[in-house]
This record gives structure tokens, C-alpha cells and sequence, in this order.
């Protein structure tokens, strides 16, 4: 491709509008001249070294913005733009200008042919349409653009601000046919979408006000997508310099209180369930409740492991219906007990794919620890899974939305099934029956050939149309990782790596600064590990929706991949910084009270949305403390190999090689208990991993103290 031609710039702005507009030519420094106003600028765009400083030598503007340019000439549109978790293919999708949230599925949203429908979300800015965006909308401040006729990726990383504040990017097609990429300082956005509300400002650009920016480009090899993103994984966090991570709060002891929570707020002995969130007596089967059964029966206390068999003997007993399908939504109203049963576009593939998952865990586990139940169960179960092979058999594609009466789709398209491949290989195991096998290796297949066609997943989310999304693609990735257990073909790892890749676009790679004051600001919160739940949505969570990502553990052991099990680290250390406890109560800043101890805030607002970056609007969204919860439980503390010099510390502990062998260090004044994995000794059974927290030892550690471990894992006395 021809160099880059690289600008840097004044605007002068009335409200959102440009009034007025100098741009430097290519010299590396020099005066550009605004009316009567005089600027000094630098440019320097070294590779791995850029930077731009911009001055204002003699100036009176009130209202204006400095920006640096780049312009990639001969744009085609097979190019694939991404600004990780704000913009896939340039967002080129059908808009629909929509209020009211979530998203009604109204009978305008879906074409004439609702089983292949196209990519269709709420509107947000877009390629061609005055793309502006903050830096922090995105998990990583950067660009990436896959050319596919070069073969070649390009990636612009940038710094979060300057002193003038956050910076802000902006993508044009020019009349040149360049793709202008332009970084301004600080962000001042000229058009409001439905999707958020902000309220930039221009600051006055007076004599002496300025801004430095430090920037690297790197163009790689890339022949195909799946080479972009690996390419990206692997710079995502490498500019700005990496912070190490901060101990906050010990895995045991987070974990203590949302159990303790789980059983004295959340189980309705009326209901027989755990309810969907804190004073609400529903359940939503499934996306977003029944996950955390696994782990509240595995180690739980004999009463919450009776809660779990009352459940789910509810659950059986009322739920499923003729087709084979469950009954997602459960409420208690006037002391009765009802089952929706009406399907009001609101039944999801991906509730029935989680339902049969976790059940099939929860069966597994109960065999392995003696666990009496009705034989009903698993024929229930293997009914649900031959429901969703005749899906399957019958449209070629799991679909979004289901009628659960018929068995028959109501709109196609979407990866709302993408861990249906998982549940049917976990089924196929359970149940003895290869034919499960194959539908699941099908299926995956067709996943993975529309994320190689389209660059993402989507659909994930019921709230969010077909949006592209992180729900889907950790999903995706579990079921990946799961087929290349239960067949050991490399194909399927090599899928799962790609999965992979994709799956950190989705999660923050660098610590963005919080507006000065602001609740995470106080809250000394480090961002990395959140995870943004699609474009719609601007905001992280505290971890994936819902799951542990604990294939990211599994693909490392597998792949050796770093960058995998670098990712798990992030979001499995930084999800309890999140969690509101009695001495730690979380602020909630529009209603001046406190998130409950044992609450979660699905909202880590990195980005901007409604003027909220850094601030926490409400409590639990119901589905947090399970993801959190999932996230501590399912995934080892540390994990070491003696042998590789492997020490990856996940919890929130010291450790370190010795001589003899391992030193763990508790910085806490209260006790710890801490999930090990040692890789010398360890390694998953062959066959898919139903449970993945079996395999870890565990130790104790004092308050304060420290332990030594030989190779071998045994502590030294």
C-alpha cells in the first residue's frame, strides 16, 4: 500500500458545528494559521514512536479542538474496519431508529423472510454516516483495518487524553477515495444517536493551551481475518505500557458472600428457586438464571445443595412443555406460581442451548458425588436435546427466536445458539448417542463459517437485536473448545484459538483513567477484564454474560497461547473489585444510597454513555453475581508449571518460585482458601470437561501467612 499521508489540524467549532478549519501539509513542524489565531504543531510518525504536539502560540478561539490525521489511500469497501467493541466492518448494517430499550421485536424490524434475516440493530454511528466516538467507547484505543487485496492488517494505537481530555476518533471516506482516519483532542462529537447521549464540549484554545499525543502504526501480515485478529490479540495491550494487576479481595473470600447472598436473599421457598435478582420473585431459565446451580451445589452448604435439588425438581416437574422445549419464565403472584407460557418473541435459542449445558453439568455432578435423583430427569433432558437436533435437522440453523410450543422458528438467523454445539456435545457423552456428535459438529461448522464470512458474532443478547456481541462469541468459544475435547481433531482448536482472538476485542486490554471523583475513580477500579456486552450496550460488565471463560484456561493447556490465558487473568482477577460488601458498600450515585453487599452492577462504564463514565446507576442486574460467581469457582487461583517456568497468579495472592519449589503469601488479614492447578501433575480427563473445578487441589492460607510448595504441589512443612 502508498505511505500514509499524515496531517495535524485546528478546528474551530460553534456547538457541534465547525465554523472553521486549518490543516498542516505534510512538513514535520511549522505555524498553521486560523484567522487571526497562530498554532504550533510537531508531527512525527514514526512507527513504534508517533507523535503530534499541538500549541496554541497566539491564540483567543473559544471553542475548538486540535486533531491529528491519516489517510490510507485507495479505500475499498472489502476492507474490514474494527475499533474493538464500538465498530465491526464499519458498522455497516441496517439501522433502525428505535427509543425505546430494550428493542421491541416489531413486525418492521424483521424482513419479508424473518428466517435469513440481515444484520439489523438499533442505530449507532456508522462508516459513511459522521462516524464520531470517544477513545474509551472501545476496549482498546485503537484501529484495526484487515485489506484482504494486500493481505495485509494495519493498526493505529493511541493514548486514552491529553490535558485537554479524552480524544475522540473519527472514520471518513474522502473524495479521493482515502479512508481518513482522525484522532481529535479532545473529543468534541457533532451528531447525537439514539444509542447514547453525550455532552462534549469544545474548550477554548487560548494562548498556551496544548496537547501531546504518543501514537505507533503497525502494518502485519495478514492473508485472512482469522490472521487479523490473531494479529490484533497479540498488540491489543501492548501500547499504552502495561500496569501490573492489584490485589483487592481473595477469590474464598468474595466467594463466601455471594453464597451467603445466593441463600439468604435470592432463594423464594414459595417459588422453590433461586430468584432472578435481589426482592424479585422470577426466574428466567437460562439467560439469566439456572448457571449458578453447578456452583452453588458443588462445595455449597447441605442446605443450599437442597435448595439446588428443590429447583431443579420444580423446574422439571412444571417447565417442560409437549415439543420437548422448557418454559423460561417463572414468577410468584399471589402466592401462585406461574409459568409463562405465552410466546411473546421473547423465547431465545440460547435459553434452551444453557438449560440443557448446565443440567447436564448438574447431572454429571451428582453422579460423581452419589447424588440421588428421579431417572425422570435425564429422559427430560434427552428429550430437550433431541428437540434441539430436530431444530437443527429441520432449518439447517438454531435461529434467535423460538416458539416453545410448536418447536418451529420464529425468526432464523443470529449465534443465539452458539453454545448449543457444547450442550449436544455434552449430551452426545451423557447420553451414549453419536448422533448428538454429529449435529453438534454441524453446527459449529456453520458457526464458524459466518464468523470467518462476517468478521463477528451476533445476536447474542435478547435485548439487543442482531447487534454484534461478546455473549455469542464466548459461547462459541465454549462449544469450540468442548468439540476438540470430545474429538481431538486440531481443526477444531484452531477454531477455538480464532474464537479466541475475537472474544478480546470484547474485553478492555488497557486501564483507562475515570473522570476525576467520579465512583470508580474512588474506587481505584481498574477496567481491564470487563467485558463490553455488544455494540447496542455501551458498557462493560464485570465478566462474560454468562459464563466463567474458563475455555480460555483450557484452549491455554491445550495451545500454550499466552495471550489466552493473559485474558482469563484480567477479567477473572478484576471481576470481585466490583462486588459490594458491608465494610466496602459500592456507591450508587443517582439515588445517593449503596449497592447491597453481595450486589453487582452490570455497568463498568469506561465509556461515556448518558455522561456516566465512572459512575455506578443502579445495583444488581440479576445475572452478575452468577457470572462472578462462575468466574472465582470455575477457574484455578494460580497456576504453576515447574517445569514450562509458568507462574500465573489469578487470585488475589502472591506467589513466586523458590529453589524448592513454590511460595504463596496470603496479603490479607483474613483467611484464604485458594484453587490450585499444577501443571506437572494435572491435566483434564480426556472427553469434553463437564466440570472443570474438580480438577483444582486447594490450600489454606492464615491471614498474613505464607505457604511453601514442593514440584510436586505438596506443601513443605
Amino acid at each position: 500500500m502508498n505511505r500514509i499521508r499524515w496531517t495535524a489540524g485546528v478546528s474551530a467549532l460553534e456547538g457541534e458545528r465547525i465554523v472553521q478549519e486549518v490543516v498542516s501539509e505534510q512538513e514535520k513542524e511549522g505555524i498553521l494559521k486560523l484567522g487571526e489565531d497562530l498554532f504550533r504543531f510537531k508531527l512525527d510518525p514514526r512507527e513504534e514512536n508517533g507523535f503530534c504536539s499541538m500549541e496554541a502560540e497566539a491564540s483567543g478561539l473559544s471553542g475548538g479542538r486540535f486533531f491529528l490525521a491519516a489517510e490510507l489511500p485507495d479505500y475499498r469497501e472489502d476492507w474490514f474496519i474494527m475499533i474493538p467493541s464500538v465498530c465491526y466492518d464499519g458498522n455497516r448494517f441496517r439501522m433502525q431508529k428505535i427509543e425505546k430499550y430494550p428493542p421491541v421485536f416489531l413486525e418492521h424490524v424483521f424482513p419479508e423472510d424473518p428466517m435469513h434475516p440481515e444484520i439489523i440493530m438499533k442505530e449507532i454511528p456508522a462508516l459513511g454516516d459522521d462516524f464520531n466516538r470517544m477513545i474509551t467507547d472501545g476496549s482498546a484505543p485503537l484501529i484495526g483495518i484487515f485489506m484482504p487485496e494486500s493481505q495485509q492488517a494495519f493498526f493505529l494505537l493511541l493514548e486514552q487524553d491529553t490535558l485537554l481530555g479524552n480524544n475522540g476518533i473519527e472514520l471518513e471516506i474522502t473524495q479521493e477515495s482515502a479512508l481518513k482516519i482522525l484522532i481529535s483532542m479532545p473529543c468534541v462529537r457533532r451528531r447525537i444517536f439514539t444509542s447514547y447521549r453525550h455532552l462534549d464540549t469544545a474548550p477554548d484554545l487560548t494562548t498556551g493551551k496544548h496537547a501531546e499525543l504518543h501514537f505507533q502504526t503497525k502494518f502485519l501480515p495478514a492473508p485472512d481475518i482469522r490472521s487479523f485478529y490473531r494479529c490484533f490479540a497479540q498488540i491489543r495491550n501492548s501500547f499504552p505500557s502495561r500496569e501490573p494487576l492489584q490485589n483487592r479481595r481473595a477469590f474464598s473470600h468474595a466467594e463466601k458472600i455471594l453464597r451467603n447472598m445466593f441463600e439468604e436473599v435470592r432463594w423464594n421457598e414459595k417459588c422453590k428457586f433461586y430468584t432472578k435478582a435481589r426482592n424479585q420473585s422470577r426466574i428466567d431459565a437460562g439467560w439469566v438464571t439456572f448457571p449458578e446451580l453447578p456452583a452453588l451445589f458443588h462445595e455449597g452448604t447441605p442446605q443450599a445443595r437442597l435448595h439446588v435439588l428443590k429447583q431443579l425438581d420444580h423446574f422439571f416437574t412444571q417447565a417442560q412443555l409437549e415439543s420437548g422445549f422448557f418454559l423460561t419464565c417463572s414468577l410468584l403472584k399471589e402466592d401462585q406460581i406461574l409459568w409463562k407460557t405465552q410466546n411473546d418473541f421473547k423465547d431465545l435459542v440460547r435459553q434452551q442451548s444453557e438449560i440443557l449445558f448446565y443440567a447436564l453439568r448438574l447431572l454429571h455432578l451428582f453422579e460423581l458425588e452419589h447424588v440421588a435423583f428421579p431417572e425422570d430427569w435425564k429422559n427430560k433432558l434427552r428429550k430437550l436435546a433431541g428437540a434441539m437436533q430436530d431444530l437443527w435437522k429441520k432449518n439447517q440453523q438454531f435461529g434467535f427466536i423460538l416458539d416453545l410450543h410448536t418447536g418451529s422458528l420464529q425468526v432464523g438467523g443470529s449465534f443465539s445458539g452458539a453454545l448449543a454445539p457444547a450442550a449436544l456435545v455434552f449430551a452426545a457423552e451423557y447420553f451414549h448417542e453419536e448422533s448428538f456428535l454429529h449435529t453438534a459438529e454441524e453446527a459449529a461448522g456453520k458457526f464458524c463459517e459466518e464468523l470467518h464470512k462476517r468478521g463477528f458474532t451476533y445476536g447474542g443478547p435478547g435485548d439487543a437485536l442482531f447487534s454484534p456481541d461478546s455473549e455469542s462469541a464466548f459461547s462459541l468459544l465454549e462449544s469450540l473448545v468442548i468439540l476438540y475435547e470430545k474429538t481431538r481433531d486440531p481443526e477444531w482448536l484452531c477454531q477455538a484459538e480464532f474464537c479466541a482472538d475475537y472474544c478480546s476485542s470484547w474485553v478492555p486490554a488497557v486501564r483507562y483513567k475515570f473522570p476525576a471523583g467520579s465512583t470508580l475513580d474512588q474506587l481505584d477500579t481498574d477496567c481491564r477484564g470487563a467485558v463490553q456486552a455488544n455494540l447496542q450496550n455501551q458498557h462493560g460488565a464485570p465478566a462474560p454474560c454468562i459464563g466463567s471463560a474458563n475455555a480460555l484456561f483450557r484452549l491455554y493447556l491445550y495451545t500454550g497461547r499466552s495471550r489466552h490465558l493473559e485474558m482469563l487473568r484480567d477479567i477473572v482477577h478484576n471481576c470481585v473489585q466490583y462486588l459490594s460488601t458491608e465494610n466496602h458498600p459500592i456507591p450508587i450515585v443517582k439515588t445517593n444510597s449503596f449497592v447491597p453487599p453481595g450486589d453487582i452492577c452490570e455497568k463498568v462504564y469506561f465509556q461515556d454513555h448518558g455522561n456516566s463514565m465512572g459512575k455506578i446507576p443502579f445495583g444488581s442486574g440479576g445475572w452478575t453475581e452468577i457470572a462472578v460467581l462462575l468466574c472465582i469457582t470455575e477457574n484455578p487461583g494460580v497456576y504453576f508449571d515447574f517445569e514450562k517456568g509458568v507462574c500465573s497468579v489469578i487470585d488475589h495472592v502472591e506467589a513466586d518460585f523458590t529453589p524448592s519449589g513454590l511460595r504463596l503469601k496470603n496479603p490479607f488479614d483474613y483467611p484464604v482458601t485458594l484453587r490450585l492447578w499444577n501443571g506437572r501433575n494435572n491435566t483434564f480427563s480426556s472427553g469434553p470437561v463437564f466440570l472443570p473445578f474438580r480438577g483444582y487441589e486447594t490450600v489454606h492460607l492464615e491471614a498474613h501467612g505464607s505457604i511453601q510448595l514442593d514440584k510436586d504441589g505438596k506443601q513443605i512443612r
